[in-house]
């Protein structure tokens, strides 16, 4: 009994540690925000706000081949297949310039972005709070690292209410659908850049 107490103490502390060593090295941090309630069927925006840490900067979802484009997915769970329909995912205007590092054009975000999602509500939607969460998969550099991607999970709650009424959707002047453009194999990719590694 002593002996399995001590192993479950030492896998607690090394969980820990791993845990913390992600977060070491994880630069940007992920707030998602929904309207207050909507009808089933209805179209909703989320507001997927980053916040990058100084010195460092991730990549937009249409940046060219080199970096590790930013991809936004949902919740791949039964459960989240239950709530949303379908997604687009727009995101806010990147700063495009030349990158030495990877000898070529690369758009990136810094400071506090916002992205956009607009979510297309299932129509059997039964009324009270569902829950609906993206993931956002990124990878963050500063002027002389990469850090390899980093994935989290962000969520928010809505309420399903019938007599809902519909929310105007309206994308502000300058984001852009985010339409990756088609991947490099990811060894060439990063063949240029030092890695900082977990």
């Amino acid at each position: 009994m002593h002996r399995l107490l001590l192993v479950a103490l030492a896998s607690s502390a090394l969980f820990a540690q791993n845990g913390a060593q992600s977060e070491k090295f994880n630069h940007v941090q992920w707030k998602l925000t929904l309207d207050q309630s909507a009808a089933p069927g209805a179209t909703v925006l989320g507001h997927l706000e980053a916040t990058v840490d100084p010195e460092w900067h991730m990549y937009s979802l249409t940046t060219p081949p080199g970096p590790i484009p930013t991809t936004i997915t949902t919740d791949n769970s039964p459960a989240a297949r239950s709530v949303v329909d379908k997604f687009t995912i727009f995101e806010p205007p990147p700063i495009r310039k030349f990158d030495p590092n990877f000898n070529a054009d690369t758009e990136t975000y810094e400071g506090t972005q916002t992205f956009l999602a607009r979510i297309q509500l299932k129509k059997d939607l039964q009324p009270g709070p569902v829950t609906i969460t993206f993931v956002p998969r990124y990878q963050t550099c500063s002027g002389t690292s990469c850090i390899p991607p980093r994935t989290r999970q962000v969520s928010a709650t809505l309420n399903i209410l019938a007599s809902a009424p519909a929310a105007a959707i309206s994308i502000p002047s300058g984001y852009i659908e985010a339409k990756p453009e088609a991947p490099r194999p990811a060894v060439a990719r990063l063949a240029t850049v030092p890695l900082t590694t977990d």
